[in-house]
């Protein structure tokens, strides 16, 4: 098993520029328009203090970095870290601390007798403590004092007062700047001067000060740079440490909730949500000067009967949380008024229990994957129970689930698809087509461990383009591929197809398209001859020496040939679109038919099916049968048609006799098998067998 691993996240700027961001040990590449960025000719990547092992949780089986976007910046959540990574150009991007201006904080102390200091109010100050509070993993965290049983006098108006003197009004402090009799205007600024209508008052503090830790010299003295006023001589045991530190943990994830940044921290206070100020990301004061505003910052712990660490955070009409233990939600107490402190609950939803995956939304369907990776679950509102109901997506198919989802992506053009990287190496996908009210899963092998992927728009608008990392065993050694995932058959057609009036011809035209560009091979590159070029030997196969591929040329599947050393093979030199790459094998197999009888069921007596009518569309290839022993082709040649090219695509009804007998006397019911292993589509729309029983 490979030791490796990388980890793919998406960046998405506009529909046009879209990214796909390699997150491996201590690095960062990026991906664009189907290719790697370049910078001066050269793989650009920056540095990064991610280990694998910060990365990736090798018992839990899930990525420990959680990405959330807004415009040009990513924010990045790990219980240690806590960053930016900014774009600000394809090739320049930049890794920074994500800098807290003030907050969130930890419980206030409760220990009358331990007590801190500051020697200073503004600029470098020393904090001394009576006790042992500082330890060197306190650098870079904010701490906060307050006054504690403060006598200072209340400013009231017509009251004579000697400059320099010090009074508070509504919890402000402030200086007089002369003597004088007081005016009539009570001082509530919070910044500069102003005047009460007869003596100029310059705001100091609101009987806290705010410093950031830079240095620790011992367990009871840290050297701290004083970012608002302390008030003066302070000395005070109402003092409160910054809730996200190195020293304690940093958010396990994020996400942006009504123009809040929400935080989910597992704490030594129990896990807790914070949410900024309101359109003040980097700021987490839950005060604005001494009193508390619907603005401010918001702290809820999130509290049940069992232990809960933090997994995800998903904001929609409510922010969803996702715990270890459960789910919950946080909403407004009344809808009347704005979310604010005094307006937030948070209410327990299911004790279902979460893996460490944001969840997906769509439309008005949040998913979320169970605490051990194998359900879906549709977190989708309940009218009848009047709250949220987490019920099972995926109950249908467990099986293809057993080894646990470890991460996942959703792919909403063209197919309605929620990729899953399964603990296995292999993906599932899950059609989610609500509108339709359809829902399937179905597996998907890629000749080697998928480890990561991601969706990111497509560089030309015209669908989602799912991207992978894959590790195969290539001239017995891993390997690892950076790849995406294309429609298998266009999408879009040029002019001359799009601009014939003739419907027939133009079904025509469509159907040839289709077969020449076909892209139903695994790993596989693209080759177009060009005016005057002649060659027979093509390479770029580099990743692919020594094994065997499929090259399928201008519509028609060729020999297969093994790659060279030099990673080249050999094309006749009237290809001109050559596609060359892994066979890939589609599979699909039906549950087993019962023809219901006069007296039964059918369960348990021998069933046979003698014809089988496959409804396809624009198909070329395909076998079908009872077993994967026992299969036919295929055929869709007509005798009429000329011979030396590849058969057109085929639209409408074929109906094969099936080979041998479809159930044995000791399987009973009969079995339906259908396979596609060369490089052409097969579509199927419909399966319609014709099914006789005898007696067992």
């Amino acid at each position: 098993m490979p030791s490796s691993r990388v980890f793919l996240k998406k960046f998405e700027f506009s529909d046009r520029t879209a990214f796909v961001l390699e997150f491996g040990h201590q690095y960062i590449r990026f991906f664009a328009d189907h290719g790697q960025v370049l910078k001066n000719n050269a793989t650009y990547e920056i540095e990064t203090p991610f280990t694998l092992s910060d990365l990736w949780d090798d018992k839990a089986k899930v990525c420990r970095l959680n990405i959330v976007q807004n415009n040009d910046i990513l924010y990045l959540f790990h219980p240690k870290y806590m960053k930016t990574l900014t774009r600000y150009a394809n090739d320049d991007w930049r890794l920074e601390d994500f800098e807290l201006q003030n907050g969130p904080w930890c419980n206030i102390n409760t220990d009358d007798t331990l007590t801190i200091s500051a020697d200073a109010t503004e600029g470098i100050a020393t904090l001394n403590a009576t006790g042992n509070v500082f330890s060197p993993t306190d650098v870079g965290r904010l701490i906060r004092l307050n006054l504690y049983n403060d006598n200072t006098a209340p400013w009231a108006a017509s009251k004579s007062v000697t400059a320099g003197q010090i009074m508070t009004s509504d919890g402000n402090y402030y200086k007089a700047k002369a003597q004088g009799t007081t005016g009539a205007v009570k001082p509530v600024h919070t910044e500069g001067e102003r005047s009460d209508g007869a003596v100029f008052w310059q705001y100091l503090h609101s009987g806290y000060g705010i410093a950031k830790i830079t240095e620790v010299t011992s367990a009871n003295e840290a050297k701290a740079a004083i970012v608002s006023r302390m008030p003066d001589n302070i000395s005070t045991p109402s003092f409160e440490l910054g809730l996200l530190s190195s020293a304690a943990q940093m958010p396990s994830c994020g996400t942006f909730y009504k123009n809040r940044l929400a935080l989910l921290v597992n704490t030594d206070e129990g896990l807790k949500c914070v949410l900024s100020q309101s359109n003040n990301f980097d700021n987490f004061s839950d005060k604005d000067g001494a009193e508390v505003t619907a603005e401010c910052a918001i702290t809820a712990p999130v509290l049940s009967d069992r232990y809960n660490e933090a997994r995800w955070l998903s904001a929609g009409d409510v922010l969803f949380i996702g715990t270890s233990g459960g789910e919950f939600y946080l909403d407004t107490m009344t809808s009347a008024e704005a979310l604010a402190p005094d307006n937030c609950k948070v209410v327990p939803i299911s004790n279902i229990g979460s893996k460490g995956l944001t969840p997906i939304k769509v439309n008005g369907h949040t998913l979320f994957v169970d605490k051990y990776g194998t359900s879906i679950r549709d977190l989708i509102y309940s009218y009848e129970r009047d709250g949220y109901d987490p019920f099972d997506a995926t109950i249908k198919a467990k099986h293809l689930l057993k080894s646990g989802i470890v991460e996942w992506a959703y792919q909403d053009y063209p197919d309605k698809i929620l990729w899953c990287v399964m603990a296995s190496g292999q993906v599932v996908g899950f059609t989610f087509n609500t509108e339709q009210e359809v829902t399937a899963l179905h597996q998907h092998q890629f000749g080697g461990m998928v480890e990561s992927l991601t969706v990111i728009p497509s560089s030309d608008g015209h669908m989602d383009d799912l991207w992978l990392s894959v590790k195969r065993v290539i001239n017995d050694t891993y390997e690892r591929h950076i790849e995406w995932m294309d429609s298998g058959t266009p999408l879009i057609y040029p002019n001359s197809i799009t601009q014939s009036y003739d419907w027939g011809e133009k079904e025509l035209k469509e159907k040839e398209y289709d077969k020449q560009n076909a892209w139903y091979l695994d790993s596989a590159l693209q080759f177009e001859r060009t005016a005057g070029d002649n060659a027979t030997i093509i390479g770029g196969l580099d990743h692919l020496k020594g094994e065997e591929v499929v090259i399928f040329a201008d519509g028609a599947q060729k020999a297969s040939q093994i790659v060279s050393d030099e990673g080249t093979i050999e094309i006749a030199k009237t290809d001109n679109h050559v596609v060359a790459g892994l066979s890939f094998q589609s599979v699909f197999k039906a549950k087993k038919r019962y023809l219901q009888g006069n007296a039964t069921a059918g369960v348990g007596e021998v069933q046979r099916i003698d014809h089988l009518t496959l409804m396809l569309y624009r198909a070329g290839g395909g076998k079908v049968g009872s077993s994967f022993e026992d299969m036919v082709d295929i055929l869709y040649r007509k005798t009429n048609e000329v011979m030396g090219q590849s058969a057109p695509l085929f639209t409408g009804n074929k109906v094969i006799t099936m080979p041998g007998r479809t159930s044995t006397l000791e399987e009973k019911g009969a079995d339906i098998v259908l396979v596609n292993d060369s490089a052409y589509p097969m579509t199927v729309l419909a399966i319609s067998p014709q099914m006789t029983q005898s007696e067992s």
